[in-house]
């Protein structure tokens, strides 16, 4: 749900149109386009654990990519990580839903395929939720301190809608000397940049903290199928 938030930075931090943002956005949606179909060859040569493990681990170096380069605010150097990031998307979803399903008999994939939607719309919630409270408060943070140096007496609160061009915001800009002016706006650019970064650390964390939990889960049933051995057939 990260993608989120990247079209807001795409549009308010590197000034482009919500069309234009769109299409960048597009550019971490077309391996999901072009792999989907392999997919299947993807299992078939190398089992369902190692591409899925490897899709984590590419997600990961995307999120990490995005958060060091989105500082600098350079678009060329953001889509090598967009592009991974749609590669690891296909490799964890596609894979992990088709497998949920096919584990399941016919009779009951309709049901499968209404648990799995549920724990994603579920998943999507609480990633908007969880990763939007960090941007936001990061972003207030920063601004707020570096706000209190360059202008004392403004109130953080009245200019937080400056990026999305709110004309109270304006208005409050306006009544600052020019100096100062652009100085806000620069504050208010980092700090948005600022927060995203950390959310994309935030992102990559909560998949390494999935990954070290599966890698947990195995190790415990590996254990307990030495200790209770499975009945023969």
């Amino acid at each position: 749900m990260m993608s989120v938030f990247w079209v807001v930075f795409f549009q308010n931090i590197l000034g482009f149109s919500p069309f234009l943002a769109g299409i960048i956005i597009a550019i971490s949606v077309c391996p999901i386009i072009f792999l989907s179909p392999f997919t299947g060859f993807f299992v078939e040569k190398f089992g369902i654990k190692k591409p899925v493990i490897f899709g984590q681990f590419l997600l990961i170096l995307a999120y990490s990519w995005l958060a060091i380069f989105m500082i600098q605010g350079n678009i060329y150097v953001l889509i090598p990580g967009l592009l991974i990031s749609g590669i690891g998307m296909v490799l964890v979803t596609n894979i992990s839903y088709s497998t949920a399903i096919n584990s399941v008999s016919v009779a009951k994939s309709t049901i499968a395929s209404g648990v799995i939607m549920t724990f994603r719309n579920a998943g999507s919630c609480l990633g908007v939720a969880v990763l939007g409270s960090v941007l936001t408060n990061v972003q207030f943070s920063k601004f707020s301190s570096t706000l209190s140096q360059i202008a004392p007496k403004s109130n953080p609160k009245l200019l937080e809608g400056l990026l999305s061009g709110s004309s109270k915001a304006i208005e409050v800009l306006k009544a600052l000397p020019e100096q100062v002016q652009e100085q806000t706006k620069e504050a208010l650019s980092f700090s948005y940049s600022l927060g995203i970064s950390i959310a994309n650390i935030v992102a990559a964390v909560i998949i390494v903290i999935g990954l070290l939990t599966i890698f947990t889960l195995r190790k415990i049933k590996i254990r307990k199928e030495k200790i209770i051995p499975s009945p023969e057939p």
